[in-house]
């Protein structure tokens, strides 16, 4: 009961300061209320906001004094605006405002210059806004709930009206009665600049072709959250130039925006899905600002938009479906801003190229890619995201682990690639046919290389194989005419099928050393020259520093080096076997170097098959020159020098390796102090890192049999 009273007491002070203010107006239209405090008599308690709509007898008093509080004066008497308030306060009770309706303006409507409603009104009846002529800007409050379809009656092609705002609310607004032919309900208002704050209810505006609004529109921002754009509400706007989407927005609809020649920017804050075609066509649009927010883009969203210059794709996007950016011409500078999360890519079929999400953009110059890309499911062959793109500047994020399928196929301007830290494989042709790739460097991180990964490269002068990298796979360099270097590091496990085939430029060949050894593939025993490096027709120099292994079950005809034009070979220390036809084919072999102190095993005679013993020079490690001279295949080598460093000599102090120690070893540490001869470990006889004076006193002693 206290708190009955209490309110009634706060409602006559309301009442104190509204009378002061809002007896004078003329009393005009219709306004429904709802009861916010108890009378003393309950008798003008109003339960119903349409009684006073229904039955004028039921609370005439209510309806009159409310009436009063509508429209203000000006010093001459004249209606110059109308001021709907929240409260009006009958028989010392406050009622609530919740709508108007009926023709609210009055017969000289056309004269009101402003209209006020306050941010508490609910709903705005049949005919609210009646011939409202010479408003020019309105706004409808987020607190509306529903109006009628002919709210906006009488609002012709003639009236001042030129901004329209639907202030943001998170609840659709529903629209009473039927629309008119369809129409929407604002289709026939000359505005210049719309503010669409929610969705109008189930997702409709109705149709606006034809129409003034369709005409006259140039600004539009829409905002409020959850708000919906409907498929082709703005379609074919001829004077819409700047569209505005503020955070919240949950979808713009299919056709949308699509063929509106003006349209010159486009700002999303934060807009969940883009429809087909929502953009499409409109070649004006200079500024595109997709913001974070953003997860699918559907097919052709942005199909023609030919003058973007700079297109960012934020880490919210999920989906880039058919072509959405395909005609866009302009486009310079690509990102697809950093995430751990992968970014979809759909084309139209396995068997189109250039059906994916960026093949198009003729213009561009410069990419970054920040995270992983992925194929259209069920299509990992065909996908080539950036097929003919014309991009001549690529970067690959540290966010990104896989470069994809064909994903870079096709990018014939390409000369500068640089690869993120964190890439772990390169899949199939993912640099295909980059005719102007200058040079690429594998991260150390990058395990498996896919098949023709970079073949017909055929500008690429400079390859560097990073520590981490396993598995070559075929062709993964084919055609890679200008590589003049070519280092395969320790961590190779398998290199297959005529991975380097048509690799015309290398002169030198690096084969890491390592205790593991190196599998080689080739196609079939009865295939030479199927092998790694059988097609290093310019080859010179190689360095073997592991052992090889042929292809599996096929031990005659590997022949690795078939045909290689190599004229020095250099076989490491720890290579202890060499296969059959291992060097086959190499006759212009005139230098080979074996750094083994103990010869390795050749598998047969074929190991050096076309070789011209005679005439190629044998250079061994100190000491060694005998035990070559007695090994089977080395036998045939008619000129052997012992020159090499000996590194195990098989006695302590034997520096020079003549298995004996003598001043011979002295002048060899003298020498090596005077920066005469290469240092050898095994001229660091007491072990502390360093050649010097201490390592001559112990072969002193040695000589002495003192140690």
């Amino acid at each position: 009961m206290r708190q009955k009273y209490l309110l009634t007491a706060i409602c006559l002070l309301l009442a104190v300061a509204a009378k002061a203010y809002v007896t004078t107006w003329p009393l005009y239209g219709e306004v429904f209320v709802e009861d916010i405090a108890f009378a003393d008599d309950n008798t003008t308690i109003v339960n119903n906001i349409g009684d006073c709509y229904y039955d004028y007898q039921y609370c005439p008093a209510l309806h009159i004094a409310a009436l009063r509080h509508i429209y203000p004066s000006n010093a001459s008497g004249e209606r110059d605006f109308v001021l709907v308030p929240t409260y009006i306060i009958v028989d010392g009770v406050a009622y609530h405002v919740v709508g108007v309706s009926g023709q609210l303006l009055g017969d000289d409507a056309n004269t009101i210059k402003n209209i006020y409603l306050n941010n508490e009104l609910e709903f705005l009846g049949s005919r609210a806004l009646y011939n409202a002529t010479a408003v020019s800007s309105i706004t409808i409050p987020g607190s509306v709930k529903s109006i009628s379809y002919d709210v906006f009656n009488g609002l012709g092609t003639t009236s001042a009206i030129r901004t329209l705002t639907f202030a943001d609310s998170n609840e659709p607004l529903t629209i009473d009665g039927a629309y008119s032919n369809g129409r929407m309900i604002i289709a026939n208002l000359p505005l210049h600049t719309l503010h669409l704050g929610r969705t109008f209810a189930g997702n409709s505006y109705g149709t606006t072709s034809g129409s003034t609004l369709q005409q006259t529109l140039v600004n539009l921002t829409v905002g409020g959250e959850g708000t919906e754009v409907s498929p082709g509400t703005f379609k074919e706007f001829p004077n819409l130039t700047n569209v505005t989407f503020n955070a919240g927005v949950a979808s713009i609809g299919a056709n949308a925006f699509e063929k509106c020649p003006k349209l010159e920017s486009v700002t999303m804050s934060a807009v969940a899905r883009i429809g087909d075609y929502a953009f499409a066509s409109d070649s004006l649009i200079t500024s595109l600002s997709l913001g974070e927010g953003v997860r699918y883009i559907g097919d052709y969203a942005f199909n023609d938009c030919k003058r973007v210059s700079s297109l960012t794709l934020p880490t919210s996007l999920d989906s880039v479906h058919v072509r959405a950016f395909v005609g866009m011409v302009g486009v310079q500078t690509l990102t697809i801003a950093d995430t751990d999360s992968p970014l979809q890519l759909f084309g139209i079929g396995k068997y189109f190229y250039g059906s994916s999400a960026f093949s198009h953009l003729t213009a561009l110059e410069t990419a970054y890619v920040g995270r992983n890309l992925l194929p259209t499911p069920n299509d990992t062959r065909f996908s080539t995201p950036f097929y003919n793109a014309a991009m001549k500047h690529l970067t690959v994020g540290n966010h990104v682990t896989t470069l994809g399928t064909d994903e870079f196929n096709g990018c014939q301007r390409l000369e500068q690639v640089q690869l993120g830290s964190n890439i772990a494989s390169i899949g199939q042709r993912a640099f295909y046919n980059n005719t102007s790739l200058l040079a690429i460097t594998i991260p150390d991180r990058v395990t498996a290389i896919g098949a023709e990964a970079f073949a017909s490269d055929s500008a690429m002068t400079t390859l560097n194989l990073g520590a981490g990298v396993k598995i070559i796979n075929d062709y993964a360099f084919n055609e890679c005419k200008r590589v003049s270097s070519l280092t395969l590091p320790a961590s190779l496990d398998s290199v297959h099928v005529r991975a380097f085939v048509g690799m015309a430029g290398v002169q030198t060949l690096t084969i890491a050393d390592t205790d593991s050894p190196l599998q080689l593939f080739g196609i079939g025993q009865y295939f030479n020259g199927s092998s790694a490096f059988s097609h290093l027709t310019a080859l010179e120099t190689a360095y073997v520093g592991r052992n090889l292994l042929p292809t599996p079950n096929d031990t005659r005809f590997s022949t690795p080096f078939y045909n290689a034009a190599m004229k020095h070979l250099t076989v490491g220390k720890l290579v202890s076997n060499l296969n059959a036809n291992e060097f086959k084919g190499c006759s212009n072999l005139a230098i080979i170097n074996s750094l083994n102190p103990t010869p390795p095993a050749c598998a047969d005679a074929t190991t050096f098959d076309s070789v011209d013993k005679t005439a190629c020079a044998l250079h061994v490690p100190l000491g060694c020159k005998g035990a070559y001279q007695a090994a089977p295949v080395w036998e045939a080598f008619f000129s052997v020098t012992d020159d090499l460093p000996n590194d195990n000599p098989t006695v302590r102090g034997d520096i020079n390796g003549d298995n004996t120690v003598d001043v011979g070893d002295v002048n060899m540490i003298i020498n090596i102090m005077l920066g005469k001869a290469d240092t050898l470990s095994a001229a660091d006889i007491n072990g502390d890192g360093t050649v010097d004076v201490s390592d001559v006193n112990q072969i002193i002693n040695i000589m002495l049999g003192k140690q």
